[in-house]
């Protein structure tokens, strides 16, 4: 039986100098979406340069996390850089047929989106 909280996820922050890091993992739905926007705009508060949101350990992305990227990345503007991490198929497909990966910065590595080639 699954907790109220909804299906597993976790998110964590890491400070790589003016470049934030927040790392995704396990579904991404109606119900978990919430907690990946609230992670991404605790962090954009902060106007760092550089937001990456590495969804590599995302095993679902539902049209609501879709949907919380849009959300940050108009919240962070011209003030912020968003990147996303979406290189599996979970991840990126839904970004594709969407037509978002017109709209986001997507990297299928987290090296390349730190620039780190």
């Amino acid at each position: 039986m699954a907790s109220s909280e909804g299906p597993p996820l976790s998110v964590r922050t890491e400070r790589l100098g003016a470049t934030v890091l927040v790392v995704v993992g396990g579904e991404i739905d109606l119900l978990t979406a919430p907690r990946v926007r609230a992670a991404g705009a605790e962090v954009l508060r902060e106007r760092p340069s550089r937001l990456v949101l590495d969804l590599t350990d995302v095993v679902f992305l539902a049209s609501a996390g879709l949907e919380a990227m849009v959300s940050l990345r108009d919240e962070a503007g011209e003030a912020t850089e968003l990147r996303v991490v979406a290189g599996g198929t979970a991840t990126l497909r839904p970004l594709e047929i969407t037509g978002l990966t017109e709209v986001l910065d997507v990297y299928r590595t987290r090296e390349e989106a730190l620039g780190r080639n």
